[in-house]
């Protein structure tokens, strides 16, 4: 199964953050907060993570996160095509 398949089979609900004026690590803090992209690493990795709690297999892994700048673009795109950050680009 595609991802943007998988991610369309149900409910889903999304939220774009943005690095807004000062950052404050969102990249960073997002990122721990999520956990590895493989629930089984997560639970090893940061036991407290939503996908080492939520996350079944790698493509049932409770949460997406975007890798990269280009790539949270695009796929902002795809979900919200008439959505324009409030400040600079599209932070992941």
């Amino acid at each position: 199964m595609i991802i943007l398949d998988y991610m369309k089979s149900d409910e889903v609900r999304v939220l774009a953050l943005t690095k807004g004026e000062t950052g404050l690590n969102i990249i960073k803090l997002t990122q721990e907060m999520v956990g590895h992209e493989e629930p089984a690493t997560a639970k090893q990795k940061n036991p407290k993570s939503i996908r080492a709690l939520f996350g079944e297999d790698l493509m049932k892994n409770a949460v997406h996160l975007s890798a990269t700048v280009q790539e949270a673009e695009a796929e902002l795109k795809v979900l919200f095509p008439d959505f324009v950050a409030p400040i600079g680009k599209i932070l992941i």
